[in-house]
C-alpha cells in the first residue's frame, strides 16, 4: 500500500466580477481660483488603489444565506489642473474607502460553511476615474469606479497518495512561460529571481515532484501580482496569463502523474 500524504489546498468556492461606482460631487477646491477654461491635465493625473483588506460574511436576504465580501481600499489621487494665465495646479488627496458587494453564488455549496477556512482574493482589478471641473463653484465632481474579479477559497486537507511521474506533461508550457518571463520582464534581480524560481519548477516536474512545483509556481504567480498593482499591467498579464495555463496544466494532468495502486 502506498504511503499517503497531508496536503493543505485551496478550493474555489466562489468567482465573480464585481462594480463599486464612488461619486462625490462639489468637492472644494481651497485657497486657490480657478478661472473659466480650466482643464484637468489627464496626462499628468492619476488615480492608484490599492485593496487593503478583503472579508467574506454570510448573510441572510429575503430568507435565503448569501456571501458578502467586505472590501478596504487604499486611494490616492493627483489631480494636475491647467489653468489659462497661471502655473498649473496639483491637488493630492489619500484616504481609505469601504465597500461591500453581495455575490451570486450560495454558501450552500459549503456543509457546513465555516467563516474560518473562507479567504477572499481580489485576482485582478481595473479601475477609471473622471473628473469634472466647476469653476464657477470652485469645485470638482468625481466618479471613480472600480472593477474587478473576486474570489473566494476554502481552506481543505486532503489525504494524496505520494507517489512519482508516470509520464513528464507541461514542460512545453513551461518553456513557454519562461520565455515570456524573458521577453516581457525588465533585466534586474526581479527577473532574475523569477527565472530561478521557474527553473527549479522544470527540476522538479522533471523528477515527479509535483506539489512542490506547485507550490513554487504558485509564488512566482503572486510575485508577479504583486508587481503588477505598481508597474504597467499589460506585459504582466502576459506573463501571468503563461503561468496560469502552466498551473492548469499540472493540474489537468494531476489523475496521471501517480501510479495506480497495485
Amino acid at each position: 500500500m502506498k504511503r499517503k500524504e497531508l496536503f493543505r489546498l485551496k478550493k474555489v468556492i466562489c468567482e465573480e466580477n464585481f462594480c463599486f461606482e464612488d461619486i462625490e460631487e462639489g468637492v472644494e477646491i481651497p485657497n486657490t481660483d480657478l478661472p473659466a477654461g480650466s482643464t484637468v491635465n489627464t496626462e499628468n493625473s492619476q488615480t492608484t488603489v490599492t485593496f487593503q483588506s478583503c472579508m467574506v460574511d454570510i448573510i441572510t436576504i429575503d430568507h435565503r444565506k448569501v456571501f458578502q465580501v467586505n472590501f478596504e481600499v487604499f486611494i490616492i489621487k493627483k489631480i494636475v489642473i491647467n489653468r489659462p494665465g497661471l502655473t498649473p495646479l496639483t491637488l493630492e488627496f489619500s484616504f481609505i474607502k469601504e465597500f461591500s458587494v453581495i455575490l451570486n453564488c450560495r454558501p450552500e455549496k459549503l456543509c457546513p460553511p465555516d467563516l474560518k477556512k473562507l479567504k477572499c482574493k481580489v485576482w485582478e482589478f481595473t479601475i477609471t476615474d473622471s473628473i469634472t471641473l466647476n469653476p464657477a463653484a470652485n469645485t470638482f465632481d468625481d466618479t471613480l469606479i472600480i472593477k474587478g474579479i473576486v474570489k473566494i477559497e476554502e481552506n481543505v486537507q486532503v489525504p494524496l497518495e505520494v507517489g512519482v511521474f508516470r509520464k513528464k506533461v507541461c514542460l512545453t508550457e513551461l518553456v513557454i512561460a519562461i520565455g515570456k518571463i524573458r521577453q516581457v520582464i525588465p533585466t534586474g534581480f526581479f527577473k532574475d529571481d523569477l527565472l530561478a524560481l521557474l527553473f527549479q519548477v522544470k527540476k522538479l516536474l522533471e523528477q515527479g515532484l509535483v506539489f512542490e512545483s506547485l507550490a513554487i509556481l504558485s509564488t512566482v504567480i503572486e510575485k508577479l501580482i504583486f508587481r503588477r498593482k505598481k508597474r504597467n499591467q499589460i506585459p504582466i498579464n502576459l506573463a501571468i496569463d503563461d503561468l496560469l495555463r502552466l498551473k492548469q496544466c499540472i493540474l489537468d494532468h494531476l489523475p496521471d502523474l501517480y501510479q495506480k495502486r497495485e
